[in-house]
């Protein structure tokens, strides 16, 4: 009994609990029927206004507003723990409890002061929450999920995405098969396929023409700010299209997700009518078409036909790189068949501190330019290193400021080495060579070798002034600061190069074997500077010339054996001058016409005659090979100068020579004196008139002659000079044999009676007398000797030895003039007295020394034709100069 009551309490224990929760889920169904309403209540910091609660055929709930506002932030969550198993269970549980609402709608969720939505209608939901309105269905298929997105749109990015996600049980994955609409506008379309457990994504999309893709830029500029400055803030485009891109990795690391993407991303794409600025100071490049590539890290930009500065660009890639490297790396290469090496290609390395001291004026030329660009940070500047190479041809180039005529050359850059090889050089006729060039832009070094086929530059007349043939030249040039040293340490010269050249040659000796213009004028030691106007191309010239050996004294007779001169050259002409030495020069360029002008100097023609200088031994050389318009003409003007002239010095007061074809010719003046003298091949010709006493005895270096006129008339050749001597009312004094006449006249009786005023030792007066001479190196040859004195009249011939310094002359004296002219009209009387040639002669011999002749009476006929045969011996190397002689006096006779 006890046992059944135990029974029947527990028995009637579950069915009071059953009938309770019967009767409560009545009253619930009941009240849920009949809807509950509650206006406002807060439950744990988190207060709801409206609520409205019913039960229809399933639940129906309408909140006006949730407010969390007062609900602590929890710490974000690691995307790092999100699972395939956690996101499902996740759906599924929001796919169950969704399946007991018919309506679900909560109008307004404040969180974090940002306002949500959420609607149900039993089929399709509806969110809009701060950044993303959505609307899409979820339909639970067996054990896979289906989400349907009708619409997804990202609020400020203008995206609408579309389309489905499948969760598939069997793997644990998700599938989605998506469209993008961006730009509001529904032709711009990306579409995307692709699964992920998120351990592993395969992705692969694909787009229409779209307007742009700023929608990107956000997360471009997450991943690298400089690529997004060089794709959304250099470069502008019409618009790009997707062709195809896939991204594959098997291991998807939430944390470095932005490297994932980088690293395991492959894309292809078009780009129409873009414009890519790379700096604001430079100049866009254009082009129709860019094929874009992404693939392993490294964003890459083709073009064809681009142009830059109106430099087309036949080809040209910029690559980005090295995103996750402390800079990202853009390259930059651009090729073109016809490109010049212009201020607009340097303009490019200039901006980036890469200086090449190489511009190419005009011509053609191709090539490609490689840019490695590290782009700059917060902390690390840009980095730019250079990579090209370039064939340029008939260009006129300039180096460094050297402007050079380039037939051809290849151009190689690499990094901070600029190499210029195999370059053939071309200056009109004066260079033909190949020229190799390094330039190290890092220490602003130029290292230069010419190998020169032909390196010459001659005078208008074909004279050389150097000549390098064949000859390796090597120069070294620093362009370090804002002027360009050159040196040539071979030949020890210099070069400073700004605004003007400045060229220093600092030893002439070292160009010797090279410059034939210095063995020509022999000049061997010295220094030269150059000052080169770069605008109207005008050298000034500062030259110091030292151990000169040119026959050119002060009138003190000290050489001239040092000199500086100053000059100015030009297109046209050089001119020359040395005010203190008085020396003016001047050069034609186009007829080779050479004007000296000298004043106060001692020049030695004879010197001149026996010089081995080059430009002195060359006057004597016949040239009749040579056309007279072949010839240089040089016009030297002078004053107040001495010639050194056959042993004499002549003073003149002005002179002039002027070169011929085969020599020259020249005058000089002393008060009314005129000389002048031809050089005609091998031979002189001299004529000198008027000339007057003092001019004589300075010739003499003595009083010989006082008063009257003189002059000479002769030709001299090989050493040799035959002419006449002309005097002219004059008295000759202070001469050795003349006073050993006059002792001689007073030492014996039968003459002193025709010893009269014209012939005393005063001096002889001579009316007129004409003497033939002869001399070289050896004798003074006195062929025919006749004087017609005022009371004497002289004739005779004999010879000087110069070597014994010894005389051996005949000479017959005419005497008693006045008297003769009476004696001879009286015949017996006078024949008898004077003899047939109606004269009273005596003849006289002077011999001995030149300082201390003797002179003796003529008796024996032996005697008076000794200085015959020997006259006759001296005279015959000269006999072809005297029938010379004889011919140009008939001329002048005429």
């Amino acid at each position: 009994m006890k046992k059944n009551n135990t029974i029947f309490k527990k028995t009637y224990s579950k069915v009071a609990i059953l009938l309770i929760i019967i009767l409560l889920f009545a009253l619930i169904f009941k009240i849920l029927s009949d809807g509950i309403k509650i206006d406002s209540i807060s439950i744990a910091n988190i207060k709801i206004d409206g609520l409205y609660l019913k039960l229809d055929k399933k639940l129906v709930l309408q909140i006006n507003n949730i407010d969390l506002s007062h609900l602590k932030q929890s710490k974000k969550d690691d995307t790092s723990t999100l699972s395939m198993q956690y996101i499902t269970k996740i759906i599924r549980s929001i796919i169950t409890i969704t399946s007991f609402f018919e309506h679900l709608e909560i109008s307004s969720i404040i969180y974090q002061n940002e306002t949500s939505s959420i609607y149900f209608n039993g089929n399709y939901f509806k969110v809009n929450i701060p950044y993303v309105l959505a609307s899409f269905k979820l339909v639970n298929d067996g054990d896979d999920i289906l989400l349907d997105i009708e619409t997804l749109k990202i609020k400020q990015e203008e995206l609408d995405i579309k389309g489905k996600i499948l969760y598939i049980e069997d793997g644990a994955r998700f599938a989605f098969d998506l469209e993008s609409y961006i730009n509001n506008k529904l032709d711009n379309v990306v579409s995307y396929q692709g699964e992920t457990n998120f351990k592993y994504l395969n992705i692969v999309l694909d787009s229409t023409s779209l307007d742009s893709v700023d929608i990107l830029a956000p997360y471009i500029k997450m991943l690298d700010s400089s690529v997004y400055e060089w794709m959304f803030k250099k470069a502008s485009f019409d618009n790009i299209t997707i062709n195809r891109a896939y991204l594959y990795t098997q291991n998807l690391d939430y944390k470095n997700i932005d490297k994932v993407i980088v690293e395991n991303l492959y894309a292809i794409g078009t780009l129409k009518n873009v414009s890519l600025k790379f700096e604001d100071e430079l100049e866009n490049i254009n082009v129709d078409d860019v094929f874009v590539v992404f693939d392993k890290g490294k964003l890459s930009f083709y073009t064809q036909n681009a142009s830059y500065d109106n430099v087309l660009v036949d080809k040209s890639i910029v690559e980005i790189s090295d995103f996750f490297s402390p800079q990202t790396l853009l390259s930059l290469n651009l090729t073109s068949k016809n490109i010049l090496l212009d201020n607009r290609i340097l303009g490019i390395l200039k901006f980036y501190g890469i200086n090449i001291p190489i511009l190419q004026k005009d011509g053609v030329g191709e090539g490609n330019i490689n840019l490695d660009i590290l782009l700059p940070t917060e902390k690390l500047a840009t980095k730019v290193t250079p990579n090209g190479s370039f064939k340029v041809k008939n260009s006129n180039v300039s180096i460094a400021g050297m402007d050079l005529f380039i037939k051809e050359s290849n151009i190689n850059i690499k990094d901070n080495i600029i190499d210029i090889i195999d370059s053939y050089v071309n200056i009109d006729n004066i260079l033909s060579s190949k020229v190799n060039v390094n330039i190290n832009t890092k220490d602003k070094k130029i290292d230069l070798i010419i190998l020169p086929s032909k390196l010459q530059i001659a005078t208008a007349s074909g004279d050389e002034i150097v000549n390098f043939n064949n000859k390796e030249l090597k120069a070294n040039m620093d362009f370090s600061t804002s002027d360009l040293l050159v040196n040539i340490d071979e030949f020890n010269i210099s070069a400073l190069i700004n605004e003007d050249i400045q060229i220093s040659i600092n030893d002439i000796n070292k160009l010797l074997p090279y410059a034939p213009i210095l063995t020509m004028y022999d000049i061997k030691n010295g220094n030269v500077k150059l000052n080169i106007n770069k605008d109207n191309k005008d050298i000034l010239l500062v030259a110091n010339l030292y151990n000169l050996k040119y026959p050119i004294y002060f009138l003190n007779k000290e050489r001239l054996s040092s000199i500086q001169i100053n000059g100015t050259i030009n297109s046209n002409n050089i001119h020359l001058y040395n005010n203190a030495d008085k020396i003016d020069i001047k050069i034609d360029f186009d007829s080779g016409y050479v004007d000296l002008s000298v004043k106060d100097k001692y020049i030695n023609i004879d010197e001149i005659l026996d010089s081995s200088i080059p430009i002195f031994a060359n006057l004597k050389k016949s040239n009749n090979k040579k056309n007279l318009s072949d010839s240089v003409d040089i016009l030297i003007n002078a004053s107040n100068i001495i010639i050194g002239l056959f042993g004499y010095d002549v003073v003149l007061d002005e002179a002039m020579l002027k070169t011929t074809q085969n020599g020259f010719i020249g005058n000089g003046r002393n008060k009314n004196g005129i000389a002048n003298i031809i050089l005609d091949g091998k031979t002189i010709n001299v004529e000198a008139n008027n000339f007057n006493a003092d001019f004589v005895n300075n010739l003499f270096k003595k009083d010989v002659v006082y008063g009257g006129t003189f002059g000479v008339f002769g030709i001299y050749r090989d050493n040799k000079f035959v002419g006449d001597v002309s005097m002219l009312d004059t008295s000759v004094k202070n001469m050795a044999s003349l006073q050993n006449i006059l002792s001689f006249i007073d030492a014996i009786p039968s003459l002193v009676v025709f010893k009269l005023p014209g012939f005393s030792t005063n001096g002889y007066e001579i009316n007129e007398a004409n003497i033939r001479v002869g001399v070289d190196s050896d004798y003074i040859a006195l062929e025919d000797i006749n004087i017609n004195g005022s009371s004497v009249d002289i004739t005779g011939n004999g010879v000087v030895d110069l070597k014994k310094e010894e005389l051996n002359i005949r000479l017959e004296l005419s005497t008693i003039k006045s008297l003769s002219s009476i004696l001879n009209k009286i015949p017996i009387f006078g024949y008898i007295l004077l003899g047939e040639d109606g004269k009273i002669t005596t003849d006289l011999t002077i011999k001995g020394s030149i300082n201390e002749p003797v002179t003796e009476l003529s008796l024996l006929e032996d005697t008076a034709k000794a200085p015959i045969n020997m006259l006759k011996r001296v005279f015959s190397p000269f006999q072809v100069l005297i029938e010379e002689l004889k011919k140009e006096n008939k001329k002048r006779r005429r």
